[in-house]
């Protein structure tokens, strides 16, 4: 289940964080709303969330690191796409 946990919640991910979120550093509000939304999403798909939390750790870090780096790789696509 561990494997099933973790591909859920890279799936998710992908699907549901991208560079349009816009974070405050530090902040951990928007993250906290969207572990929400993973969790209830998890459920449905019958993944608890001690599941995803040993297949990711720390939920709100998991979500606040993907929201960071689906910005990074925007900036970087956008500061590349000016060369």
């Amino acid at each position: 289940m561990g494997n099933e946990a973790l591909a859920f919640a890279y799936n998710w991910i992908g699907e549901n964080i991208n560079a349009n979120v816009q974070v405050s550093e530090g902040d951990t509000s928007q993250a906290e709303i969207f572990v929400s939304k993973l969790l209830l999403d998890a459920s449905e798909s019958g993944i608890s969330r001690d599941q995803l939390e040993d297949a990711v750790g720390d939920l709100v870090m998991f979500v606040s690191n993907a929201m960071a780096n689906a910005t990074e790789e925007e900036v970087n696509r956008l500061i590349e796409g000016d060369e």
